[in-house]
């Protein structure tokens, strides 16, 4: 908000040197006509003579989550009549899901070894403030006010390139 005060620096700056206040009221009026330039200054105006601007906040927060694969097999085992031992009923019963379990794990291994490794990306947490005025409020207010700072900057430039150097 106080980068307006720019503006003041040129007129004292530059106010004996010939041709600067026609060129600054030019620059003025295209100031004035900015509507972004005009909302600035009326927020430093009030400011200085009432109290802080209202300004919403939002935070934006982003977790990156990573997935493991589980494999889980059930198999039942479905015979007329079982005519082995005993001791060969669990040896019998687990070599089909051992057989697709291993057919399993061998495939995935092979697809890890064919993927590229992925860096853990961090977690990320953005806060930005957003002015509440209906026109203003759809752009971060930093975003807002780079503009304007860039619009100064410009105005300063030419008016060194003109007028010669600050001092």
């Amino acid at each position: 908000m106080w980068a307006r005060s720019v503006t003041f620096l040129l007129q004292k700056q530059y106010s004996d040197t010939p041709g600067f206040k026609d060129w600054y009221k030019s620059q003025r009026s295209t100031l004035e006509a900015d509507l972004l330039a005009k909302f600035f200054v009326t927020q430093r105006n009030f400011i200085l003579k009432q109290r802080s601007v209202s300004v919403g906040r939002v935070v934006t927060v982003e977790v990156h989550v990573s997935v493991g694969v589980n494999v889980t097999a059930t198999a039942e085992v479905v015979r007329g009549s079982w005519t082995g031992r005993l001791r060969h009923l669990h040896q019998d019963s687990l070599a089909s899901v051992k057989q697709r379990i291993g057919r399993i794990t061998r495939r995935l291994q092979r697809r890890k070894r064919q993927e590229p490794k992925q860096e853990p990306t961090p977690d990320v947490a953005v806060d930005r403030l957003y002015f509440v005025e209906e026109q203003w409020n759809k752009e971060p207010a930093i975003v807002l006010l780079d503009r304007y700072l860039d619009m100064l900057q410009l105005l300063v430039d030419q008016a060194v390139k003109q007028f010669g150097g600050l001092s």
